[in-house]
């Protein structure tokens, strides 16, 4: 079998295991039965259930040892010195007995908002799994209109509501820890998605793995594509979001230490995701500096905003990355512009969902639940275009596609 049949294996097991169709042992044992070795299989189970092995590897120093494998068990023996030589957060399963709860449960997810393209697909995620979970039998939602204040407010709403579980997408990190205490000290389990709240106090935080990964893979695109020489320039989105600075660090490690005639010209922090507030600050910026040869951005979902700004003014197109959004995907094949995508998987709000299932069933998590991110290289692109998906779409939706048509209406949604 190749390294693309064991992809196809995997992902089908990660299904299985997401949709209750197979347990947590059957999981492993069926892992071990394609060729993957014990250790193997449990750092599997960390990332997320399962992981493909080429996004898991890409742009890591055993990517080429995983593309040139012939069988299983080399994979295996790769993957498996990767993990005892590097010990790769080694996983630590939480006993959840004490929270084990007689069905139906009342569950509540306190969410920032559904304030663009991710967060329509990330809920899609989410309730997609939230309908294969019948045990589920109330699932209260908030919106907290993109302020950490009122998303406050609102988990103290939930908790007088007599909840069996909490899910919680922080809007910023920092201010939701004393909140998040308070319902762990309540006795209230709890599941953070996407993003970090940085206390011990959460009973099983979901979160991607590796963002500093796409920092590195997107210094290295650079550096490579421009032979190491050529100025940068930097958009931040947004502060005080962990994942984010975890790609915005290892991108400037990287260019600092690999490639040092490579120039940040400038860094301009937006303080918003929004596509308008991101096309003015470009704008502001090529006007100061109309000649450039790279643009880096944490948030790059707003990629084909930028790219309208340079096709706009008749610029040459820099270097530049993108996400794993399905209109960055079709104007990058369109306007053949020297690009990669990273991703902050959407998938992660099934994975959270998961979660709150096997806490409620008194069954053991992991204390951090890996969520493993995908790069997009030109190579992989066509694989993850969806042509006749919304340009909103995001390839980490992992939800069929005919719940997202016919029940989520997400053509809708993203129209």
């Amino acid at each position: 079998m190749d390294v693309k049949g064991i992809n196809g294996e995997l992902n089908q097991l990660r299904e299985k295991f997401l949709t209750g169709r197979i347990s947590r042992r059957e999981f492993l044992t069926k892992l071990g039965k394609i060729g993957l070795a014990t250790p193997v299989a449990f750092y599997a189970a960390k990332m997320s259930g399962v992981f493909g092995v080429k996004e898991a590897f890409a742009g890591s120093e055993k990517e080429e040892a995983v593309q040139e494998a012939a069988t299983p068990q080399e994979v295996s023996d790769i993957i498996e010195e990767a993990v005892s030589l590097q010990m790769l957060e080694p996983i630590e399963l939480q006993d959840n007995s004490k929270f084990k709860t007689k069905p139906p449960w009342r569950v509540g997810f306190a969410n920032p908002g559904i304030m663009n393209a991710w967060r329509v697909c990330f809920q899609a995620c989410i309730e997609y799994q939230a309908s294969l979970t019948p045990e589920i039998g109330e699932f209260i939602q908030t919106d907290a209109g993109q302020k950490a204040e009122k998303q406050i407010n609102d988990i103290e709403d939930l908790m007088g509501k007599d909840l069996d579980a909490l899910m919680c997408n922080p809007q910023t990190s920092e201010a939701l820890i004393p909140i998040m205490e308070k319902v762990y000290d309540r006795g209230i389990p709890s599941v953070t998605l996407d993003r970090w709240v940085d206390t011990d106090k959460v009973t099983c935080r979901t979160s991607s793995e590796h963002q500093d990964k796409v920092g590195v893979a997107v210094a290295d695109y650079f550096g490579k594509t421009l032979n190491g020489k050529g100025k940068v320039v930097w958009i931040k989105a947004i502060e005080g979001v962990p994942e984010h600075d975890r790609r915005n660090d290892s991108f400037v490690k990287t260019l600092e230490t690999k490639y040092p005639e490579m120039e940040i010209i400038t860094k301009v922090v937006v303080g918003t995701m929004q596509a308008a507030a991101q096309k003015k600050a470009l704008s502001d910026i090529v006007t100061k500096y109309p000649k450039f040869d790279a643009l880096f951005s944490d948030i790059s979902f707003n990629a084909p905003t930028y790219l309208d700004v340079f096709l706009e003014r008749g610029m040459k197109v820099p270097v530049m990355n993108g996400e794993d959004i399905n209109g960055w995907l079709r104007l990058w094949k369109k306007h053949n512009v020297r690009s990669i995508a990273g991703s902050f998987p959407v998938y992660c709000g099934r994975t959270g969902v998961k979660a709150v299932e096997l806490i409620l069933k008194g069954e053991p998590t992991p204390k951090v639940w890996w969520i493993p991110v995908l790069v997009i290289t030109e190579e992989m692109r066509d694989q993850y275009f969806r042509p006749n998906f919304p340009d909103g779409y995001f390839a980490t939706t992992e939800v069929p596609e005919k719940y997202l048509v016919e029940q989520y209406k997400l053509l809708d949604k993203l129209a």
